[in-house]
C-alpha cells in the first residue's frame, strides 16, 4: 500500500512537472523595450532562451536595414502564434525589428496591440509624410493600408485588417533613429 501511494504521488509530481515546462521558442516582447541605441548583446538578453543566428545582412536586404541581422524561431509572441523575430542592426545599434506571425494569427495580434499600445489611424497624414523617405520600406500608395502603434521609441507598423493576408502576417518595428534618419535622407 505504502509502495502504491508513492508511486502515485511520484507520477502526480511527474504529471505536474511536465505541465509547467515552458515552451523554450515562446516569446515576450515589450515594444516599450526596443530602443534605438540597444546593442546586439543588449537584445539578445530581451530573449535569452531563443537560440539566435546573427549574421551581416548585406546580401539579404543590400543593408537597407543595416549591416547585420540576428534571428530566432519562435512558437508564440505575447501568446499570440509566430513563427519568426528578426533584430536588424545598424553601426552597433538596433534599427528595425520584424516579427512573423502565422497566418491566423492576425487578429489576435492586433487585439493585443491595441490593448498595449495607442493606436494612431487618426494621423494619415504622418504616416503619409513619411512614405517618402521610408519609400523602401513602405511600398508607394500602401500607407492608407497599414496601421501603426506608438511604443515608448520609434513606432510599429502591420495591415490595417486582416483581410488581403496572404501567408504569414508581419509587423515592423521601425527605430526613431531610423525614421530620423530617413528624414534626413529625404531633405538632402
Amino acid at each position: 500500500m505504502k509502495n502504491s501511494l508513492l508511486l502515485i504521488l511520484l507520477s502526480a509530481i511527474a504529471i505536474t512537472s511536465c505541465s509547467i515546462v515552458a515552451d523554450p521558442l515562446a516569446a515576450t516582447l515589450d515594444f516599450d523595450d526596443l530602443r534605438g541605441d540597444l546593442s546586439e548583446a543588449a537584445v539578445m538578453d530581451l530573449h535569452p532562451r531563443l537560440d539566435w543566428l546573427c549574421t551581416t545582412d548585406e546580401s539579404v536586404n543590400r543593408g537597407v536595414f543595416g549591416q547585420r541581422v540576428c534571428d530566432a524561431s519562435a512558437t508564440s509572441i505575447n501568446g499570440v502564434p509566430a513563427t519568426r523575430i528578426d533584430y536588424l542592426f545598424r553601426d552597433g545599434s538596433l534599427s528595425f525589428a520584424i516579427i512573423e506571425y502565422k497566418p491566423n494569427a492576425f487578429i489576435a495580434l492586433k487585439e493585443k496591440m491595441d490593448s498595449t499600445y495607442s493606436e494612431s489611424n487618426d494621423n494619415n497624414d504622418h504616416m503619409e509624410s513619411l512614405q517618402a523617405p521610408l519609400s523602401s520600406l513602405i511600398p508607394t500608395g500602401t500607407t492608407k493600408g497599414l496601421t501603426r502603434w506608438m511604443p515608448a521609441d520609434g513606432m510599429v507598423i502591420t495591415a490595417k485588417d486582416g483581410k488581403n493576408v496572404r501567408g504569414n502576417v508581419f509587423i515592423l518595428w521601425i527605430s526613431s533613429k531610423e525614421i530620423a534618419r530617413a528624414i534626413a535622407r529625404q531633405r538632402n
